[in-house]
């Protein structure tokens, strides 16, 4: 039985897809201070499928640690005021 979408879909697509599954939930880090834990968080948040991840300050985050899921998830960064 094929995937839908394919697994060679676009993160575009493939987002798409996810969207009727998603849950209200939003995830809000504030001030992680470690890189590699705010990717970590990206890859669990899309284990349950959250409706965004919100990335408080200025901090970077480490793409490599959320395993490429961050291209398949809302996150938005705001300022730290």
């Amino acid at each position: 039985m094929p995937l839908d979408p394919p697994l060679d879909a676009s993160p575009d697509a493939i987002r798409d897809a996810l969207a009727p599954l998603r849950n209200g939930l939003s995830v809000a880090v504030v001030a992680a201070g470690n890189p590699f834990a705010v990717g970590a968080i990206i890859r669990v948040a899309h284990s349950f499928l959250v409706r965004e991840t919100l990335l408080i300050g200025t901090e970077p985050h480490y793409d490599k640690a959320s395993m490429g899921l961050h291209h398949l998830e809302t996150i938005v960064r705001l300022p730290d005021t």
